[in-house]
């Protein structure tokens, strides 16, 4: 009688144990579950740079995005000149996203094409999901005349590939 009294306290601590580690693991899934579903990138994204440059990105549920810089018509890469918007992809990878997206430069005096920029992004939602923080990359190819740009998906850029800045970006909240 002693030896079946143990086996059923024995038995009766496991049953308690699986109980507790069950409802751990189930605590751990909902809260995972509940910070994935805060983890989203979909919206519209105030963006700061260093150099004091801003702009308004939009990634849309179907994997694009674009993005409206605040020196669209002026600045880098020379004054006079102006850009189209930003248009391009973006990927969760692990942890962490990536963009990569295409604009036009355009001389400022006869409003040809002069180049074709890449912008390749690497950035993370910081915790809270509110935020977010990362790097960029800018490569261009150069345009022969006016209607004579390469193919920036077929053709090698004309210049390496370099870490641009750093950035961060705000969500445009609701009012």
């Amino acid at each position: 009688m002693t030896r079946m009294r143990v086996v059923m306290v024995c038995v009766a601590v496991s049953a308690g144990a699986l109980v507790l580690v069950a409802a751990t693991a189930g605590e751990r899934a909902a809260m995972a579950q509940s910070q994935s579903q805060g983890a989203v990138l979909v919206g519209t994204w105030y963006d700061r740079f260093p150099s004091g440059l801003s702009a308004f990105s939009t990634f849309h549920q179907d994997g694009t995005f674009a993005t409206v810089r605040g020196h669209e018509f002026g600045g880098s890469p020379r004054p006079g000149s102006f850009r189209s918007n930003l248009r391009g992809s973006w990927r969760r990878v692990a942890n962490h996203f990536e963009s990569v997206g295409f604009s036009y430069n355009f001389d400022g005096l006869t409003g040809e094409a002069t180049s074709i920029v890449r912008i390749r992004s690497v950035f993370a939602l910081d915790p809270g999901f509110e935020t977010l923080s990362g790097q960029f990359y800018v490569t261009r190819w150069d345009c022969a005349d006016s209607v004579s740009c390469p193919d920036p998906l077929a053709a090698a850029p004309d210049g390496p590939e370099f870490l641009a800045a750093t950035f961060t970006s705000a969500r445009v909240p609701l009012p």
